[in-house]
């Protein structure tokens, strides 16, 4: 999604009124934040019929001038929801605590290792796109976690600011892969990446400050810079470095710069 693009003011305004919202508990709120996050993934995925929210499939598809006839979908979407809400009341004050953020913490490394092995075996087996059309047609159930567990968040005083905190992740998420589900091969999977920059400096801020070695400390910080400004300068000047000061007979990658990489 372009700054240009006629879908990007509709996109702001859906989330705008989805945080607003979620300021206040109450089942009426949440179903509008439900329904704005529905529009938001249909404006990036770009069809109505991916959605497995019964409402929002409904509400979103007679808009389009869809016709939709009951499906199965509907059934998981919305148990896979109501789920998630009842999850986010009932445990969202333990994933604020420092246990519940180290354990979400593992589990977004194992979730990315996966990705990363699934991206790697269907591109050496040409099958990336097939993966890919499978990922996008279930991408939605992922949203409904969340942004459902968001949502239950959202009902209790003490938690309200975590959910709508989630609320700004999943639209910020959808943003960034709107921009990724218009690229070619691996490249669609870019916002993995900025998860794990997230995920790695989560950690090395713990370790960081877990370190009573100065030396130590100096040396997790020169990781964390590394590491960061690595992952700019493989993207950005690779080739410059490889064949314009260096010279070195390699060939030039042909790679395409992530969307704000700058603020990695």
């Amino acid at each position: 999604m372009r700054f240009s693009s006629a879908d990007y003011p509709i996109f702001l305004i859906a989330v705008f009124f989805a945080y607003a919202f979620a300021r206040r508990s109450g089942i009426g709120r949440a179903l509008v934040v439900l329904l704005l996050g529905d529009l938001a993934f249909t404006l990036v995925a770009k069809d109505p019929h991916l959605l497995w929210d019964p409402i929002g499939n409904l509400v979103w598809s007679a808009e389009a001038g869809v016709s939709l006839e009951p499906s199965w979908h509907w059934a998981v979407g919305a148990v896979v929801v109501i789920g998630a809400f009842v999850a986010g009341m009932r445990w969202a004050g333990a994933l604020a605590s420092p246990r519940g953020q180290s354990r979400l913490a593992r589990g977004l490394v194992v979730a990315l290792v996966a990705i990363g092995g699934l991206v790697a075996w269907s591109a050496q087996a040409g099958t990336l796109d097939d993966t890919s059309a499978v990922v996008g047609a279930y991408a939605h159930l992922l949203v409904l976690v969340v942004l459902g567990f968001a949502l239950g968040a959202a009902q209790r005083d003490a938690s309200r600011a975590l959910g709508r905190v989630i609320v700004l992740f999943v639209a910020s998420a959808l943003f960034y892969q709107a921009w990724a589900i218009t690229q070619v091969g691996p490249y669609r999977y870019l916002l993995a990446l900025l998860l794990a920059t997230i995920v790695l400096d989560y950690y090395l801020a713990i370790w960081i400050e877990a370190a009573e070695d100065p030396t130590a400390r100096k040396a997790l910080v020169i990781v964390s810079l590394c590491s960061n400004l690595g992952i700019l300068f493989f993207f950005k000047y690779c080739n410059f470095v490889t064949q314009d000061v260096l010279h070195l007979d390699v060939r030039p990658l042909h790679l395409i710069l992530p969307a704000g990489i700058s603020f990695h």
